[in-house]
């Protein structure tokens, strides 16, 4: 209001500097005076705008008819000065509506242009941002920033959640966003503090954003609550495609587990029935070889009862999400308990362990990748000539802990590096020599993947066959101990 006094007080002072001055000009037309006058009124209404304009052309009316229009003072004594009066107010007010008009069509097409700018700016901040910050407050951070405000507030009917952004924020009530998220009428004029919005998507009412210390226009506040539907609208998509993810990668996991357990108890089970064969046949030979073979009948029985009480805990599991228990563990630890739990498989086979002391702790569920290192070893062990070394090796590669077994043996095709990893396929050159289900690797790499790793296979430079297992480094704390 104060700006308004102050500027039609500067348009009277212009008209009357005008005035005065043409007043002193000897031999000034009437038609130069109004002219003058006339340009003065259109830049008062370029610069300010209609009113200031107006203001101008009434007074420029009075002092033009008081000054230069016989006979002097507020009077008129012919029809002709009557039409030079009508007609300089009309030529002065229609020529400033004019450009006081032109003056508000650019500013609104200036503020169509920033608005669609932030606009765009918005969606291109929701289309790609990353899955990490698709998030309620995130978006409210984003409408805060591009729109300028003191405050945001957005109401999730979905979720329940009101999540608030700026210093402003706190002026916006819970009450007016549920009613607004409720009713769906604006309710600006209710609240002349902020500006309130419903949130529709899909033909129906999902939330609400209100917004302090900027003040919008409707068809703005509109388009605005609509761009924020459409994030609300992928952060619900994000969410029931990760809730999915979670489902699927559970039960690929439980599989793994399930395929891995009826590989593991294969192995005991033929050291069973191989005794057993022996001890039938009547030739198994002194008393002391039959004790030994009673004894690992013994052994891999109870091997086989411990992964049958592991099968029943998992399908007693069936109904909820498998989980993996990720505790930080040392390396160096569990390379030679899985070599110790392989016991027999690896007498007479020289293997060096290389696992620097510096080496971080990796974040896993020690069970799991206990069984992935006693497949791998296992597989080299058999696809390897008797005698033949093998090596296991740990390093940090800076992102994870990186697990190395190398064999001697045949190696891996290239062309079959990939498939061996799936499930029930076996390599070409092991189909017909060595037995086999072909879901040790299939269900190793689904369990490192589980923990974020993954698993892969190459040809070291001596021949043979490198396999590489990453897992993920723990964060500080102390490793818990191999059982």
């Amino acid at each position: 209001m104060r700006r308004l006094v102050w500027h039609l007080a500067i348009s009277v002072s212009l008209i009357g500097v005008i005035l005065a001055v043409c007043t002193r000009v000897p031999r000034v037309h009437s038609a130069t005076v109004a002219l003058i006058m006339v340009l003065a009124i259109v830049g008062l209404a370029k610069m300010w705008g209609w009113l200031e304009s107006l203001i101008g052309a009434l007074i420029g009316g009075i002092g033009f008819d008081h000054y230069f229009l016989p006979p002097h003072g507020l009077g008129i004594s012919t029809f002709e000065h009557w039409l030079d009066l009508i007609a300089f107010l009309v030529t002065a007010i229609a020529t400033s509506q004019l450009v006081a008009r032109s003056k508000r069509q650019r500013i609104e097409a200036e503020e169509r242009k920033s608005v669609m700018e932030k606009l765009f700016r918005l969606v291109n901040a929701l289309l790609y941002s990353g899955s990490t910050e698709s998030t309620a407050a995130r978006l409210a951070d984003h409408v805060l920033e591009i729109f300028e405000a003191d405050g945001v507030a957005i109401y999730d009917k979905h979720t329940g959640q009101i999540v608030r952004s700026g210093p402003g924020a706190a002026a916006i009530s819970d009450q007016a966003l549920h009613q607004a998220a409720t009713n769906g009428p604006r309710l600006a004029d209710a609240h002349p503090a902020f500006s309130l919005a419903p949130i529709g998507h899909g033909g129906e009412l999902v939330g609400s954003i209100g917004i302090s210390g900027a003040r919008l226009p409707e068809s703005l506040l509109s388009e605005l609550a609509g761009r924020v539907g459409l994030g609300l609208a992928r952060l619900y998509a994000i969410e029931t495609t990760t809730e999915a993810e979670v489902v699927r990668r559970s039960e690929e996991l439980k599989s793994a587990v399930l395929d891995a357990m009826a590989h593991e108890i294969r192995n005991p089970l033929n050291s069973v029935k191989l005794a057993a064969t022996t001890l039938l046949s009547g030739h198994a030979g002194s008393e002391s070889q039959q004790r030994e073979m009673l004894t690992i009948i013994d052994q891999e029985a109870n091997r086989m009862d411990r992964y049958i009480d592991e099968a029943v805990h998992l399908a007693r599991l069936e109904a909820n999400v498998l989980s993996l228990q990720k505790e930080a563990h040392d390396i160096a630890q569990l390379i030679p308990a899985a070599l110790e739990e392989l016991g027999a498989a690896t007498a007479g086979r020289p293997i060096q362990v290389s696992v620097p002391e510096s080496l971080p702790f990796a974040e896993c569920d020690q069970r799991m990748v206990l069984w992935v290192l006693k497949q791998l070893l296992n597989n080299a062990l058999k696809y390897s000539p008797g005698g033949s070394p093998l090596t296991v090796s740990a390093e940090c590669t800076g992102a994870a802990i990186v697990i190395d077994v190398v064999d001697r043996g045949r190696g891996v095709a290239e062309a079959e590096r990939d498939r061996i990893f799936e499930k029930y396929y076996r390599g070409r050159a092991a189909r017909s020599r060595t037995p086999g289900t072909g879901l040790g690797l299939s269900s190793a790499r689904s369990i490192v993947r589980a923990h974020g790793g993954e698993i892969w296979v190459t040809a070291p430079p001596g021949g043979g066959a490198a396999f590489h297992v990453s897992l993920p480094i723990a964060s500080a704390g102390r490793a818990v101990g191999t059982t």
